[in-house]
């Protein structure tokens, strides 16, 4: 499975959000991904990574998957108020 590459700038946004999209196999190769739900912000990554996957054998079927993004929260530096 490959995994969506996010960019510095949307580590840095540090959103979390869910997304669900749909792949497409012909041949065991993604030929289209459908975004089913979940933030724009991710969509992109997603669907870079899921036209990545592959299957062994000449199989054409559709495979759904949940994204979930989670960032660890950001730790406060030394000094800084809490509000």
């Amino acid at each position: 499975m490959v995994s969506p590459v996010l960019s510095a700038e949307l580590r840095r946004q540090a959103r979390p959000g869910t997304l669900r999209a749909r792949a497409y196999f012909v041949r065991g190769e993604v030929t289209k991904v459908t975004i089913l739900s979940g933030p724009r912000v991710y969509r992109e990554p997603v669907v870079a990574g899921m036209k990545q996957y592959t299957c062994k054998g000449n199989l054409t079927f559709t495979a759904d998957q949940t994204f979930v993004f989670t960032f660890p929260p950001t730790p406060k530096l030394p000094g800084s108020s809490a509000e």
